[in-house]
């Protein structure tokens, strides 16, 4: 059997581990074998958690970008057709990634043909940050992380405008025309995982189009290494106890003082993904942006003690972003609230240096 991987890509707060949930939950409800690999610069990661509560098939490839770790990636893929025998394999690429068709998916058809088939090449991107994007006004970012994603958008096979259930239907409508003209070579969709408006349709597209990997983007390596470099990635693991602690609100309370520090001192959010876990019930708190982006859902309800994992991705320091949620976190705990951060790790990404990058794309 070949199993066909799928590489759903686009940029930090793209809408990625939402749709990769909903297609979860769809796989699961029609019967179909699907499993899923997560990626990210450093453990502990949020959307390997959100997915593993609905989908047992799921691996892990962390400390590096599937690019950089090739081999890494397609030994997490064996794994997971060894013990699960799926049909496809939904794969989410580090936020901050590009060149995904040279470094990924020409080398999957050219090595590994047999046993993997390459779906296309689909990039998210929300209608906010795809308006911005095409107006060339990206300046709630660095000039360099605008520049990721405009590459993104570029060597894409399929373009999925994430989030259409925030903005009307002829806004949508606008978007999609617009984004076909300036990336001809890609076909546009739009879909809302949130309640699933589109969501079929692009799975249909995906799995039944022969072609993956279309065509490659002139990728400029310096400006690339700039735009990861110039955010600070943070991953924490903390438990937390005290008396009947109303879990949500605690959730609430503290992204909504991490966003509002970022959004004082003007450093751009990639995002932040906070999930408390209480017995066996989650929350989950998103920022992507400003704090007007704010989402929380599901409810970890009241208890003396839960697990909370974070993930945060600044445009600051790692140094700054560390002190930022250490100092927040003792303030949303305050007296009533013990934290123990069992991990935290916070990094800056170095030079992607890929383990192939094809030139040509291979039929």
């Amino acid at each position: 059997m070949t199993t066909k991987i799928v590489l759903v890509g686009g940029f930090l707060g793209a809408g990625k581990t939402t749709l990769l949930c909903r297609l979860a939950e769809v796989m699961r409800e029609s019967g179909r074998r699907a499993a899923f690999i997560t990626n990210d610069q450093a453990p502990e990661l949020v959307d390997t958690i959100l997915i593993k509560n609905i989908s047992p098939s799921v691996g892990e490839i962390s400390g590096s970008c599937f690019c950089c770790n090739f081999n890494g990636f397609v030994g997490a893929a064996k794994k997971l057709i060894e013990e699960f025998q799926p049909e496809f394999i939904f794969a989410e690429p580090v936020g901050s990634c590009t060149d995904l068709s040279a470094t990924i998916i020409q080398p999957l058809k050219d090595l590994y043909g047999r046993e993997m088939a390459a779906a296309p090449l689909s990039v998210l991107c929300d209608p906010r940050r795809l308006r911005k994007v095409l107006e060339k006004s990206c300046a709630d970012i660095h000039p360099s992380a605008a520049y990721i994603i405009e590459k993104q958008l570029e060597e894409a096979d399929l373009i999925l405008i994430s989030k259409s259930d925030t903005v009307t239907a002829d806004e949508l409508s606008s978007l999609i025309d617009d984004a076909s003209a300036r990336w001809p070579l890609a076909k546009v969709m739009a879909a809302s995982a949130r309640n699933g408006r589109g969501v079929t349709e692009w799975l249909s597209e995906t799995l039944a189009a022969k072609a993956a990997g279309t065509h490659i983007a002139d990728i400029d390596y310096d400006r690339y290494a700039e735009g990861e470099a110039a955010l600070g990635w943070l991953n924490a693991k903390v438990r937390l106890r005290g008396g009947g602690i109303r879990w949500d609100d605690f959730t609430e309370r503290l992204t909504s003082s991490l966003s509002g520090h970022f959004d004082a001192h003007g450093s751009a959010v990639g995002h932040i993904k906070l999930i408390v876990r209480c017995g066996g019930h989650v929350t989950v708190a998103n920022v992507t942006g400003g704090i007007e982006t704010l989402t929380r859902r599901d409810a970890a309800g009241c208890g003396d003690s839960a697990e909370m994992t974070v993930n945060a991705r600044v445009e600051t320091t790692p140094q700054e972003l560390e002190k930022a949620v250490r100092e927040k976190l003792a303030e949303a705990c305050g007296k009533d609230i013990a934290a123990d951060v069992v991990d935290i790790l916070s990094l800056q990404p170095g030079r992607p240096n890929p383990t192939h990058r094809y030139e040509e794309v291979i039929a």
